[in-house]
Order: structure tokens, then C-alpha cells, then sequence
């Protein structure tokens, strides 16, 4: 929570990078898995310390920043394979933002990554029968990973009017640094829980404690669009 307050911090005030700590702490998912001795709650942690570590690295660049982004993704699979779908997200926001000077650090980064957890991931993919129970999904299953990523179907209908409102003030930002920050939490919101169950009509693989690595992203997002609301409500002429 802390590392996600900083994080926030380096893009709203201070009350707002603490919103988005408070709400990751009271989100009923991460509260559960955080309880257990899973390596779920620390993968998450390793979630939110690599996309630190990708801001700093697209904002100030070097090859050490990009070696630390590439340690902690690495860290991060290592304890959840299907993380993987974090760094996914993050590659998306620095496409969709257009930070070319980005990709050459971020492409060593992530290959480095991927090559060491190779074995790690062959081993997993071997073991097919674990996954067996995981039944099929539906379409109503976007609705539950939603749900089950936000602590409800209304909070789910909340997060989705904040990607909006998120989206939204990111269109409206002037400087590609502004639009950064906005689109990776939304990105990184969304796009694990969806991608999960989009695999699954493939091969069954949605269980809601896989998508714990995103809920970060869903309390920056919820605290991104708080504010942008808080804004425009104080600001508007009476």
C-alpha cells in the first residue's frame, strides 16, 4: 500500500496517492489473499514495485533503471507466472503513449525476464491437470473478473465509469508524461482480469486470486478518477 502511495504520488497530491493506498487495503480480494501464505500478496507487491520502476525508467532512462524494472518483473513472475500479463499491460500503456525512446531498454528488460523464468514456465505448462477444476468461462465472466477485482458488481460498474473518467483526462492532457501515468493504471487495471478470462474460452485459467496482481491498478484508478471528479465539481463556475 505504501509503495502504491508513492507510486500515485508521483502524479496527484498527496491526499490522493493516499486514497489509493486506502483503497487497495479495504479491497475485499487483496484483504483475503493477503491473509494467506500464498505467493500471491507478494507477487502483487513485485506488481507494483516494477511498474514504479518502468516510470522511472521511461522518465529518466539508463541502462541500471531498465536493469531494476527487468529485476523486480522478473521477481514478480517468479512468484505468479500469469503476472505476466502486468508486464503485458505495461508495454500497451508505453505503445498507446508512443515512448519510442522507451522500447529498446523495455524490449531488453522484459527479455532478460522471460528468458530466466523460461524453465519456471515450461515446468508449469506441463502440469495441466492442476488447472483441471477451473471451469469453463461465460460471457457473464467478464462481469464476475470485474467484480471480483473491484469487491462487487457495483464497485465493478464504478471501476468501469473510472477507466472512462480516467481515459478521458488522459485524452485531455497536453504532455505525453501527463497521459503516461493515467493510461498505465488504467491498462494495468483492466487488461489482466480481461485477458484471463478472454484465455479461458480457449483453456480454463480465471480464478480470481490470478488477477490479484491487478487490483493496484484498479485503487490507482479509482483514486486517479476521484480526483479528476473532485476537480471539475470545485472548479465549476457558479
Amino acid at each position: 500500500a505504501w509503495a502504491l502511495a508513492a507510486l500515485v504520488g508521483r502524479w496527484l497530491e498527496p491526499r490522493w496517492a493516499l486514497l489509493a493506498g486506502i483503497l487497495l487495503v479495504v479491497n475485499p480480494l487483496f484483504v483475503r489473499w493477503a491473509l494467506e501464505a500464498r505467493p500471491y500478496a507478494i507477487a502483487t507487491l513485485f506488481a507494483v514495485l516494477s511498474t514504479r520502476a518502468l516510470v522511472v525508467a521511461v522518465e529518466q532512462g539508463g541502462g541500471r533503471k531498465w536493469l531494476t524494472y527487468g529485476g523486480f518483473g522478473l521477481c514478480m513472475l517468479l512468484f505468479h507466472l500469469f503476472a505476466v500479463l502486468v508486464l503485458v499491460a505495461h508495454a500497451v500503456a508505453v505503445g498507446t503513449t508512443r515512448r519510442r525512446s522507451a522500447w529498446p531498454g523495455m524490449v531488453a528488460a522484459l527479455g532478460g525476464a522471460l528468458v530466466l523464468v523460461a524453465p519456471l514456465a515450461a515446468m508449469a505448462a506441463r502440469q495441466t491437470a492442476q488447472g483441471a477444476w477451473i471451469p469453463a468461462p461465460r460471457l457473464s465472466t467478464f462481469v464476475t473478473a470485474l467484480a471480483d477485482v473491484s469487491g462487487g458488481h457495483l464497485p465493478a460498474a464504478g471501476l468501469v465509469v473510472a477507466v472512462l473518467v480516467v481515459l478521458v483526462s488522459a485524452g485531455g492532457a497536453t504532455g505525453t508524461g501527463e497521459r503516461f501515468g493515467p493510461l498505465l493504471m488504467a491498462t494495468w487495471a483492466l487488461l489482466p482480469p480481461v485477458a484471463l478470462v478472454g484465455l479461458s474460452f480457449a483453456h480454463p485459467v480465471y480464478v480470481d486470486r490470478y488477477a490479484l496482481v491487478c487490483v493496484p491498478g484498479v485503487a490507482a484508478t479509482e483514486a486517479m478518477a476521484a480526483r479528476s471528479v473532485w476537480r471539475a465539481v470545485v472548479s465549476r463556475p457558479e
